[in-house]
């Protein structure tokens, strides 16, 4: 089995300088590249495509969530888990709905921090625990970003049952076209299934259901 492709950005130089050698210690992780910056590691993303991005959020230029989300449009979005001291509710929204699979605090363990990289690796959604309370404080209090509770949280027409998997595989990160591979629909079918789920949340965009569905814990 390959091991896991690791991108790494923090601008702090020995923070990261550390980082890389906590992983290079893993034999299952190998580190593909370095970024200072967001503008990097876009770039770096681009030329090296990383399976897991390390990303910080407090960067020059272009910060780690701005990246993030220019990252995640990409077809396929790279799988971004989020490294930071930023411990207020509105930073940790924005990563999530920018496309953050994780959102973890420096201030975790090593351990910590490997556990969340492979499990944001193997597809889950890593919310430091201390931070996960505030997600869904901020997202019943409406903030600024966040969908208005009448549109996601109070669903009038309720899910079918394969609208409830497709909604799920967003919520994964995955494509429409490895939704239809997962499901063995065709890619028309699946897009057709999205429609379906964005209207009956009343919800602009997959990103907008995805950040909404990691919050409820149905990822």
């Amino acid at each position: 089995m390959s091991p896991l492709r690791v991108l790494v950005a923090d601008d702090h130089a020995i923070f990261r300088r550390g980082l890389v050698e906590l992983l290079a210690e893993e034999p299952d992780i190998e580190v593909v590249g370095e970024a200072a910056d967001g503008r990097e590691a876009m770039a770096r993303a681009e030329a090296l495509a990383p399976e897991v991005i390390l990303m910080d959020v407090a960067m020059p230029g272009t910060d780690g969530v701005a990246a993030t989300a220019a990252l995640c449009q990409r077809e396929p979005p790279p799988k971004v888990l989020m490294l930071t001291v930023a411990e207020d509710p509105d930073t940790l929204f924005r990563a999530m709905a920018a496309g953050a699979r994780g959102y973890v605090l420096k201030t975790a363990s090593p351990q910590e921090i490997l556990d969340a990289l492979r499990q944001v690796a193997q597809g889950w959604v890593v919310i430091s625990p201390t931070m996960a309370p505030m997600l869904l404080g901020h997202l019943r209090g409406g903030g600024r970003d966040a969908p208005h509770p009448s549109s996601l949280q109070q669903i009038e027409t309720p899910l079918t049952p394969r609208e409830e998997e497709v909604l799920r595989l967003i919520a994964r990160g995955l494509t429409n076209q490895e939704i239809a591979h997962e499901l063995v629909i065709s890619v028309d079918t699946v897009k057709s299934h999205v429609r379906a789920v964005l209207g009956k949340l009343q919800a602009s965009s997959k990103r907008e259901v995805t950040a909404w569905a990691r919050a409820q814990g149905v990822a």
